[in-house]
């Protein structure tokens, strides 16, 4: 479930006036997870060709990445210097030091700034988050992020832009789909692999931890390949999963595999398949991997 998500605060006001500052805090799991509610709410008339749920929006596994990275303590200081995300203590408080809040910060906090920026927050909304002393890789105004991490930027601009050019397309439902899920893809992979900056990070964590948190970013590269949208029932099945099982195709041949549009909706479906059907017959997934692998 998503986590304290009816506490969420209200950070935009109404009856703002056109070019007033709002302020984020996103070292706060509300202020961070009320800038993923926010976005949901502002994409979510362009959303139509992901389905004809509100849940269906391709928004909805930032707020489920979030809920998840507070249940399981990956936004706790892993230093042990402070008490910053200690459930006994200070739970709320996400500690820039994690590096899973290091690389969350890539996937919302700079989303958030290029939504506010393309107007999907409102007329003349500008943002500007809060930041540690001593922590410059986190960037916090959309110049700021321009100036640091250009094509981080340049590609949610692009996102939000599409999705609003999306509203006059007269492609089919399904092409529209692949189209924004492509370019939702790019912001995600973008700003996942610039999050390099955090690897540093990882020296905090144990071994396995560090293991963990790379196979779950190269789990992410197969998700993007086949361009999958994070509705909420799948997210929800997703994380609560004590195991990551989305499968890993050995050097890289899920850039091939999947170029096309026809094999990444084969992709996405098998993907829901072996998540949400405990039934999936083996044989049924190597029909699919042959099938794609002879189309292409």
């Amino acid at each position: 479930s998503l986590c304290l998500w009816s506490f969420t605060l209200v950070l935009l006001n109404p009856c703002q006036p056109q070019g007033e500052t709002v302020v984020v805090n996103p070292w706060h799991y509300l202020h961070r997870m009320s800038m993923n509610r926010l976005m949901i709410a502002s994409t979510a008339p362009f959303m139509g060709s992901m389905g004809p749920n509100p849940s269906d929006g391709c928004m909805w596994g930032l707020p489920m990445q979030l809920s998840w990275l507070l249940n399981s303590g990956r936004l706790a200081d892993p230093t042990g210097q402070t008490t910053c995300g200690v459930e006994t203590e200070d739970r709320m408080c996400i500690s820039p030091n994690s590096w899973w809040a290091c690389q969350n910060y890539f996937v919302s906090a700079i989303p958030f700034l290029c939504a506010a920026e393309q107007g999907m927050l409102g007329a003349g909304v500008t943002v500007q988050m809060e930041n540690p002393d001593g922590f410059e890789e986190y960037c916090t105004t959309y110049a700021d992020c321009s100036a640091k991490y250009p094509e981080v930027v340049a590609k949610w601009d692009a996102f939000y832009q599409g999705l609003k050019a999306s509203v006059d397309s007269t492609l089919p439902d399904n092409e529209k789909k692949d189209a924004l899920l492509g370019l939702f893809w790019d912001g995600q992979m973008t700003s996942m692999r610039t999050a390099a900056v955090c690897k540093a990070k990882q020296s905090s964590y144990s071994p396995v931890e560090t293991s963990f948190a790379n196979n779950w970013m190269v789990s992410a590269e197969y998700v993007a390949g086949a361009h999958k949208y994070m509705f909420l029932n799948y997210e929800s099945h997703f994380y609560n999963l004590s195991n990551f099982g989305i499968p890993l195709i050995e050097e890289n041949h899920t850039n091939y595999l999947l170029l096309d549009q026809y094999t990444r909706e084969k992709g996405r479906d098998m993907m829901s398949q072996l998540m949400l059907n405990p039934a999936f017959a083996t044989n049924t997934f190597v029909s699919i991997i042959t099938e794609m692998v002879i189309n292409c």
